[in-house]
């Protein structure tokens, strides 16, 4: 059980999405990336990355709640 708690771990690790980052323009990097300079960013995500990772999220919690009523 540990071993596939692991690989779910990487599978998850695996499936985030980074802020959207332009290395030659950090103008239109994601606001949400530390290294966007857009003078009219809120700081608020705005590739989806943060929407994407979430569902990640939930999707991964949901699956170890039930491996631990499996156990």
């Amino acid at each position: 059980m540990k071993d596939l708690i692991s690989q779910l771990k990487t599978l998850r690790d695996l499936a985030i999405r980074p802020h959207f980052y332009v290395e030659e323009d950090h103008w239109y990097s994601c606001w949400a990336h530390p290294d966007c300079l857009n003078d009219n960013s809120d700081g608020q995500c705005n590739c989806g990355a943060d929407k994407h990772n979430e569902k990640v999220d939930r999707i991964f919690d949901n699956i170890m709640s039930n491996l631990k009523e499996i156990r």
